[in-house]
Formats: structure tokens, sequence, C-alpha cells
């Protein structure tokens, strides 16, 4: 299943216009906080609109400025996991994690229900209230509640973010075999090239409200398209590559 996209959007001393597609795998927004990452994945959700460009899905037109198409989010299909869960503080886990699943006869989400549980390793949980339970276990109902709809793609805006080590370590093994299991495409968006590396198989670098680079992730790290690129990467940069991208900005001829 791939994604195609365009997007340009106007806000206050910010725009954002990226162009750019990818096919099933883990693609992953990775850039500063404040670059239009998150922008990008609410657009592809529905829940921020495009001044112009267009979203498609496998051929299908999510939105598409200049054909008048704009499908409401919630017949998109897309599973979408904030930062912050948004988990329902009154209900008990069982029935967060249900609220997502709106299809079948009262067996057969019974079913879905418990599948699900024993995937996420929610097992013992299922009457506790969010507030009782760790900010891993949290994002783990929230991925959950996501994915029990069987929707076409998830989208999952900087899960890891608020864990400590350890959830953040198990986390990932989470989101990769959620990711085997379900078989859908997923859309990362994150500011840790740590991640990036465990998890994606394609990362658009994010940077001004446009994409500075694209590729394997690998790609990146061995070659940085230039210096702006090697700042987010970060000190764990290729050493060789930072000092490559510094001589193509500032002219070779200044370097022996």
């Amino acid at each position: 299943m791939a994604i195609e996209l365009s997007l340009e959007k106007n806000v206050t001393g910010f725009r954002l216009d990226v162009e750019w597609s990818a096919e099933t795998g883990l693609v992953a927004l990775f850039g500063f906080s404040g670059s239009g990452k998150t922008m990008t994945l609410r657009q592809i959700a529905g829940l921020e609109r495009p001044d112009r460009g267009y979203v498609r899905l496998d051929g299908d037109t999510l939105f598409d400025s200049d054909a008048g198409v704009d499908v409401k989010t919630g017949r998109r299909q897309l599973g979408y996991v904030f930062q912050n869960q948004s988990l329902f503080p009154h209900m008990t886990i069982r029935r967060n994690i249900a609220f997502g699943l709106t299809t079948g006869d009262r067996h057969t989400r019974a079913d879905r229900l418990r599948q699900i549980i024993s995937l996420f390793r929610l097992e013992g949980l299922e009457r506790a209230m969010p507030a009782e339970i760790s900010g891993g276990q949290q994002q783990r109902v929230a991925l959950a509640r996501a994915l029990i709809g069987r929707p076409r793609m998830l989208l999952l805006d900087e899960p890891l973010s608020a864990l400590d080590l350890p959830d953040r370590l198990r986390m990932r093994e989470i989101i990769k075999e959620a990711q085997a299991q379900f078989s859908i495409p997923v859309i990362l968006v994150t500011h840790s090239f740590r991640e990036v590396e465990e998890l994606a198989d394609m990362v658009f670098i994010y940077s001004g409200g446009r994409v500075a680079q694209a590729g394997p992730p690998a790609a990146i790290r061995d070659n940085p398209a230039g210096p702006e690129v090697c700042e987010l990467l970060g000190p764990g940069g290729n050493e060789a590559a930072l000092n490559k991208a510094g001589r193509k900005a500032a002219g070779d001829a200044t370097f022996p």
C-alpha cells in the first residue's frame, strides 16, 4: 500500500510545503520540534485541512484541494496514536480499547478484544483506570485502541517521547510486532534518530516546513545532505560524512 501526498499550509510565522510518497513499511518523519512533522500527520488524518494539495492512500484520494475532495476523519480508516495517549480517564482499560471497535456482532467484538489485549500484553489490567497504570502501559492501550478496528494505516505522533528508557525499548519491540501482525503501513513522527534507525524503512528529514533529505536511515546516516542534516542527526553521525557535508556547503577551496 502506497501513500502519496503534497501539502501546503500557512500558519502564523510558518509555512509547510512538502511532497513525498512511500511504499508499504514504516516511514519516519524526523526533525526538530516545530518542523512540520505533526502538522503533516494531522493533515493525513484529516484533523487539519491543508491550504492546497492532496493525500492519496493506495490510489484512493483522501484529500484533493483542486478536485474538492476532503474525506472526513472517521471515514479515512486510519489509526492515530497521539503523543499524550488521549485515553478516556473515566473509562476502564477494557472500555478504552473497545471504543475503537465499531463493527461486528457481540461475540466477534469480544473475541477481537481478547486478542488485542493479549497481543499488547495487557492481561490483568482490563478493569484498571488509566491513572492506575504506567506510562508505558498507557501507550500500549492507546496503540491497541488504534489498531483494534483494523485501520488501513497507523499514524504515530512521538509515541515514545514521554517514556523512560525501559518502556521505550519495550514499545519499540511492540511497534515492530504490531506492524508485522497487522501488515499495514506505519508513519512515525519522532525527533530520535535512534528510533528511526531501529524502526524505519524510509525516513523523511523535516526542516523548517520542508523535506531536507529522504531515503533509508542508513543511507542518510552515512551521507547526510549537508550541515543542517548533520546537526539533526547529532554527535552520533558519521564523522567522515559530516566533514564531507561541511566541505560541500562551505566550498572545497576553503579546505586543504
